[in-house]
């Protein structure tokens, strides 16, 4: 699946040894192998990220526009099963 690259705008990328994490202007923040660019999940948020990403500890945490932090374990195998808002 190829990301929207017409979408991709403010958000700096930011990677974690082979996994680079990055958000888009379509909504969704995208985990990607860092030297293939091959998609390993992606997750739609419901609102642009207002925040770069920050990596720690094993998770991901990205800010939103709705007002809301969400944080993703950054193994997941699925951005969905990691979900979690707090706002």
């Amino acid at each position: 699946m190829a990301l929207p690259d017409r979408r991709l705008g403010r958000c700096r990328a930011e990677h974690l040894r082979a996994t680079v994490y990055v958000g888009s202007h379509d909504e969704h923040l995208y985990a990607l192998e860092r030297e293939s660019g091959i998609l390993l999940w992606r997750q739609h948020l419901g609102c642009e990220l207002s925040s770069e990403a920050a990596i720690s500890m094993g998770y991901v945490v990205v800010a939103g526009r709705d007002g809301k932090v969400y944080c993703f374990r950054s193994r997941a195998s699925s951005g969905a099963k990691a979900r979690a808002g707090f706002g």
